[in-house]
Protein backbone atom coordinates (compact mmCIF):
# COMPACT_ATOMS: atom_id res chain seq x y z
CA UNK A 1 0.00 0.00 0.00
CA UNK A 2 1.32 3.43 -0.82
CA UNK A 3 -0.53 5.60 1.77
CA UNK A 4 -2.31 7.90 -0.69
CA UNK A 5 -5.57 6.02 -0.51
CA UNK A 6 -5.33 3.61 -3.39
CA UNK A 7 -4.18 0.04 -3.14
CA UNK A 8 -2.72 -2.69 -5.29
CA UNK A 9 -4.39 -6.07 -5.50
CA UNK A 10 -2.34 -9.24 -5.67
CA UNK A 11 -3.91 -12.45 -6.91
CA UNK A 12 -2.14 -15.65 -5.90
CA UNK A 13 -3.15 -19.06 -7.25
CA UNK A 14 -3.76 -21.45 -4.36
CA UNK A 15 -4.52 -24.88 -5.76
CA UNK A 16 -2.02 -27.02 -7.68
CA UNK A 17 -4.21 -26.78 -10.78
CA UNK A 18 -4.34 -22.98 -10.49
CA UNK A 19 -0.54 -22.78 -10.13
CA UNK A 20 -0.08 -25.04 -13.16
CA UNK A 21 -2.52 -22.94 -15.21
CA UNK A 22 -0.74 -19.74 -14.15
CA UNK A 23 2.61 -21.12 -15.33
CA UNK A 24 1.08 -22.22 -18.64
CA UNK A 25 -0.73 -18.95 -19.36
CA UNK A 26 1.07 -16.14 -17.58
CA UNK A 27 4.74 -16.63 -18.47
CA UNK A 28 6.19 -13.75 -20.51
CA UNK A 29 7.12 -16.21 -23.27
CA UNK A 30 3.41 -17.06 -23.62
CA UNK A 31 2.29 -13.43 -23.83
CA UNK A 32 0.81 -12.11 -27.06
CA UNK A 33 1.48 -8.49 -26.08
CA UNK A 34 4.80 -7.09 -24.86
CA UNK A 35 4.44 -5.28 -21.55
CA UNK A 36 7.20 -2.81 -22.43
CA UNK A 37 5.40 -1.16 -25.34
CA UNK A 38 2.01 -2.92 -25.58
CA UNK A 39 2.80 -4.10 -29.11
CA UNK A 40 2.20 -7.58 -30.40
CA UNK A 41 4.97 -10.01 -29.51
CA UNK A 42 4.38 -12.17 -32.60
CA UNK A 43 2.43 -10.13 -35.17
CA UNK A 44 3.67 -11.82 -38.33
CA UNK A 45 3.43 -15.36 -37.06
CA UNK A 46 -0.12 -14.92 -35.82
CA UNK A 47 -1.40 -13.15 -38.92
CA UNK A 48 0.33 -15.59 -41.27
CA UNK A 49 -1.07 -18.57 -39.36
CA UNK A 50 -4.58 -17.11 -39.36
CA UNK A 51 -4.34 -16.28 -43.07
CA UNK A 52 -3.03 -19.71 -43.93
CA UNK A 53 -5.79 -21.39 -41.95
CA UNK A 54 -8.43 -19.23 -43.62
CA UNK A 55 -7.13 -19.85 -47.13
CA UNK A 56 -6.70 -23.58 -46.54
CA UNK A 57 -10.33 -23.83 -45.44
CA UNK A 58 -11.71 -22.33 -48.68
CA UNK A 59 -12.94 -24.68 -51.39
CA UNK A 60 -11.11 -24.09 -54.67
CA UNK A 61 -13.03 -22.36 -57.45
CA UNK A 62 -12.38 -24.55 -60.47
CA UNK A 63 -13.67 -21.90 -62.90
CA UNK A 64 -11.27 -19.18 -61.76
CA UNK A 65 -7.88 -19.07 -63.45
CA UNK A 66 -4.85 -18.23 -61.32
CA UNK A 67 -3.12 -14.90 -62.01
CA UNK A 68 0.65 -15.01 -62.40
CA UNK A 69 3.00 -12.57 -60.66
CA UNK A 70 6.78 -12.26 -60.59
CA UNK A 71 7.11 -11.64 -56.82
CA UNK A 72 5.04 -11.70 -53.63
CA UNK A 73 5.41 -7.91 -53.50
CA UNK A 74 3.61 -7.74 -56.87
CA UNK A 75 0.80 -9.83 -55.38
CA UNK A 76 0.58 -7.49 -52.38
CA UNK A 77 0.49 -4.41 -54.64
CA UNK A 78 -2.25 -5.95 -56.81
CA UNK A 79 -4.28 -6.75 -53.69
CA UNK A 80 -3.82 -3.22 -52.31
CA UNK A 81 -4.98 -1.77 -55.66
CA UNK A 82 -8.07 -4.01 -55.57
CA UNK A 83 -7.06 -6.03 -58.64
CA UNK A 84 -7.29 -9.34 -56.78
CA UNK A 85 -9.28 -10.52 -53.77
CA UNK A 86 -7.87 -12.29 -50.72
CA UNK A 87 -9.10 -15.67 -51.95
CA UNK A 88 -8.09 -15.34 -55.63
CA UNK A 89 -5.65 -18.01 -56.78
CA UNK A 90 -2.19 -16.72 -57.70
CA UNK A 91 1.06 -18.18 -59.00
CA UNK A 92 4.33 -16.52 -57.97
CA UNK A 93 7.30 -17.15 -60.22
CA UNK A 94 10.04 -15.58 -58.10
CA UNK A 95 10.63 -15.06 -54.42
Amino acid sequence: MDFDGDSANVHVPKSKDAVKEAYELLLPSKSLIQASDMKSAMPRMISESAGGLYLASLPPDKNQKARTFMTWKDVEHAYNRGEIAIDDPVVVLGK
